[in-house]
């Protein structure tokens, strides 16, 4: 965790001094989520989107901490936009996973209604 913790000092210490560098916000949300630290991660993710809108890693980010959270939905958006802009970026099986969790828990309340 140390050289995790020295990773965050790092590129906190880089976005302050150079705000718009999109990839050190990109990084430091990697780091963030690497503390478990999913706020965090998210704020920096949507800091890497403000400088660059089609940062495709920093969408995937946010659907890795928003799949973590078992928010689905936000996680589904979010790996859809990444694939819009990179097509052939990992998240797709991710992104089915978040898909059939949520068909699965959408036919389960289907059954509880009938």
């Amino acid at each position: 965790e140390g050289k995790t913790k020295q990773a965050l000092e790092t590129f906190s210490d880089i976005v302050a001094t150079e705000p718009a560098y999109g990839e050190a916000w990109n990084k430091k949300a990697t780091v963030h989520y690497m503390l478990g630290e999913r706020a965090a991660a998210i704020e920096a993710s949507n800091k890497a989107l403000e400088t660059d809108p089609r940062n495709f890693q920093a969408l995937a980010g946010i659907g890795l901490v928003e799949m973590d959270a078992l928010n689905d939905k936000e996680a589904i958006t979010a790996f859809q936009q990444c694939l819009e802009l990179n097509p052939w970026s990992m998240v797709s099986a991710r992104l089915s996973i978040c898909m059939n969790r949520r068909a699965r828990s959408s036919s389960k309340a289907d059954s509880v209604d009938e």
